[in-house]
């Protein structure tokens, strides 16, 4: 475990100097780490495996809560296979190709994630290819002002443009569009373009929206729709992936081991046999194998 504030060196260096000589799960722990933060993001960034806001003390009744929470976040980063740290770097330009006719918006890769899934898209979406008439929709359970901070965080680092899901807005090629979980996206097609549709979910203890993009998705891409199931708990998305595959879509599933939560992974190893399994680290490179067979290139 490691602060963010230490004397002679701070933990984001001390991190970087674990993860190049002596990789070990690590996880952050500060006042400083909360969900959205930029310490956090840099911390995934580097290698962490997760975060932890420290504690308050003031409330005496939380300390057993609190107590158990660290527990388990340690003994949940122990079990992550090590080989899928990796350091993210700051990418190039974006695309040339982003918005061009020639670049027209061909199918659509959704990837759904909740427990873990920061760490998971940052080591996933530098390996994808802005060229390809693919967007990419990534559905994370998490708030918006979380997302927006994603958002943010991401379009620093990456050469594909990052933008979160607006309602309306036209879904071009090159793009990754962000939504959390409190909102039902849908894609739909009016007048040869493709638009997002969002609704809020009704439900939104019953976590959902991955399944809902999903479902959506195989409706209007069919056979050019890819469907990543990513490191989480429940079962959300697992129809989703189902229903891609229906139609003829391509399905990638995580492998539990590079999973922080293994939970959904399993269910989705257990209920289909013909997905595709692939590490985190190695999913990006997947996406691409599945996407280029099926989509002609940008002029």
């Amino acid at each position: 475990t490691l602060d963010i504030n230490m004397p002679e060196m701070d933990g984001l260096t001390t991190l970087k100097h674990i993860m190049i000589q002596y990789p070990r799960p690590a996880v952050m722990f500060s006042t400083l780490t909360k969900e959205g933060s930029r310490e956090t993001f840099d911390a995934l960034r580097y290698g962490a495996v997760d975060f932890l806001q420290k504690p308050s003390n003031r409330d005496p009744r939380q300390i057993e809560v609190q107590k158990q929470a660290i527990l388990e976040k340690i003994k949940t980063a122990v079990a992550v296979e090590m080989d899928t740290v990796r350091y993210l770097r700051r990418s190039g330009n974006p695309s040339a190709c982003h918005g061009q006719d020639s670049c027209r918006c061909e199918g659509i890769v959704g990837l759904g994630a909740s427990e873990g899934g920061y760490s998971a898209l940052l080591k996933i979406i530098p390996q994808l290819r802005p060229e390809l008439p693919m967007a990419y929709l990534g559905l994370l359970h998490a708030d918006d002002a979380n997302i927006d901070a994603f958002v943010d965080y991401l379009d620093e680092y990456c050469a594909m443009p990052i933008l979160k899901v607006q309602g309306g807005a036209e879904v071009m090629a090159g793009v990754l569009y962000l939504a959390g979980g409190n909102q039902y996206v849908n894609l739909i097609e009016a007048d040869g373009r493709y638009l997002f549709q969002l609704s809020p979910a009704p439900f939104p203890e019953r976590q959902a929206a991955i399944d809902q993009a999903f479902i959506s998705i195989a409706e209007v891409m069919g056979a050019n729709a890819v469907g990543v199931l990513l490191t989480g708990k429940g079962t959300d998305g697992i129809e989703g992936v189902g229903e891609i595959m229906r139609v003829g879509g391509s399905a990638i599933v995580q492998t539990p081991e590079t999973c922080l939560s293994k939970e959904r992974a399993l269910a989705a190893i257990a209920r289909f046999k013909n997905q595709h399994l692939a590490p985190v680290q190695l999913i990006g490179e997947a996406i691409n194998h599945f996407i280029t067979p099926r989509i002609k290139q940008c002029a």
